[in-house]
């Protein structure tokens, strides 16, 4: 039973972020934006009470520096959304977003665990969109060569240079073995950004990598 409630956590995070990725049925008008809104909605929802009725501890804030940023950003989007409560609610569940994300993850006590999963998701996401470049899967839009679960680029490019870091992660593992099955991921991670034309994507993936190597190289103790 223990078992089973170390690793709900690890469940919850995961499925909340699989949904927001892959939750597009056609049921909805508007597939690519109303279905993942509303399953990060709900999924926050459900969070914050089961948070809320399950932890006896206060919920953990991250540092002031954290919360800085979190308030000029919004304060920045709602001074410019001229009071479309659409964007307002949007806003609002990222925030929650942030927090409740934070609040779980520091309290997780096997975090090698979440990063293989979300390194899996990423994976599984740009096989979506590497076998859309080859013609093996059908486009939402025709008009790009790779979408994934999106109707755009950016939406794949996005998602997949924020779970980058989970997939470079295992690189640092001593073991060839680990280190291989870690690096294959990353590559194709890599590349469909690469494929996906987005520069906004391609630049952040490269800032990232560039801040991978100097921690790798510091961590080998290697200089030039």
């Amino acid at each position: 039973m223990k078992l089973k409630v170390k690793y709900i956590p690890h469940f919850y995070l995961f499925v909340l972020l699989t949904g927001t990725l892959f939750f597009i049925p056609a049921v909805f008008v508007s597939r690519f934006t109303t279905a993942p809104a509303l399953w990060m909605q709900a999924g926050i929802s459900i969070g914050l009470i089961g948070y809320v009725l399950m932890s006896k501890e206060p919920i953990p804030l991250p540092p002031k520096g954290f919360i800085l940023l979190i308030m000029i950003w919004a304060i920045y989007h709602i001074s410019h959304n001229r009071g479309n409560i659409e964007n307002m609610i949007t806003i609002i569940t990222l925030i929650a977003v942030f927090f409740l994300f934070y609040a779980v993850w520091v309290r997780l006590k096997d975090k090698r665990l979440m990063f293989v999963l979300f390194a899996l998701l990423a994976l599984v996401l740009s096989l979506w969109g590497l076998a859309q470049f080859i013609g093996l899967l059908p486009l939402y839009n025709g008009s790009f060569t790779i979408t994934g679960p999106f109707d755009n680029p950016a939406g794949i490019s996005a998602s997949l240079v924020t779970l980058l870091p989970f997939s470079l992660y295992s690189c640092r593992y001593q073991g060839k073995k680990y280190r291989l099955f870690a690096i294959i991921p990353a590559c194709l991670v890599v590349t469909a950004i690469v494929l996906s034309q987005a520069r906004a994507a391609i630049l952040a993936a490269t800032v990232i990598l560039i801040l991978f190597f100097i921690r790798l190289l510091k961590e080998r103790d290697i200089r030039f």
